[in-house]
């Protein structure tokens, strides 16, 4: 997340308060809800040597590990969890250099929902997308997030091919380009699905 001053203020106004966050695409903003915030972050990542270097450092470091536990705690998480998706040999921004893994790609969007508990996924709060396959992420989001989730997209406004998505969406906030969404009442999930299956090769 390379961001102006303004665009982090308002990122940090809606992330505050959050208990659990998911991010799609790892950096600036996994280190400022770690630092800022109290909540539990799920980041997925399409560049793994990204996700060791952020992991040398000591913030990063600590969230990794798994707290100790004084009591009989049946299940352990540490704060941060990372989790890659290959989508094939990537150059900056995690973007693939060839599509020789291009079956991947709609696990770069999809996989986490079909990962986690349903449970744990009503529980996120919190939707940052930054990363690649940005309209897949939020399409796929809809499709499972709690319907008061904060979903919050960056170099959202400065890029038209991404507009597709506000059919689904209420703007509550932005500053610059970055935008802070609620989704819809009454979601149409056939046309978001729809969409999702032409959008989920879409690195962009």
């Amino acid at each position: 997340m390379y961001a102006s001053p303004k665009e982090i203020n308002t990122f940090l106004k809606h992330t505050l308060s959050s208990q659990k966050y998911l991010e799609f695409g790892c950096g600036g903003s996994t280190f400022l809800v770690l630092y800022a915030t109290l909540t539990k972050v799920i980041s997925i990542e399409s560049d793994a040597s990204f996700i060791d270097q952020l992991s040398t450092n000591e913030l990063i470091a600590n969230a990794l590990k798994i707290p100790n536990a004084d009591h009989n705690i049946e299940s352990l998480s540490p704060r941060l969890r990372f989790y890659h998706i290959d989508i094939g040999k990537t150059k900056a921004w995690g973007v693939p250099v060839d599509d020789s893994k291009r079956e991947n790609y709609p696990l770069y969007s999809q996989w986490i929902f079909q990962t986690l508990p349903p449970e744990e996924i009503l529980d996120i709060d919190t939707f940052f997308i930054d990363g690649r396959f940005r309209v897949a992420c939020v399409l796929s989001t809809l499709l499972h997030c709690h319907h008061n989730s904060t979903i919050i997209i960056h170099d959202f406004f400065n890029r038209p091919q991404y507009h597709i998505v506000l059919e689904f969406l209420n703007i509550i906030d932005q500053t610059e380009t970055l935008g802070i969404f609620k989704p819809q009442e009454n979601l149409d999930k056939t046309k978001i699905i729809s969409l999702l299956n032409e959008y989920q090769f879409v690195t962009d």
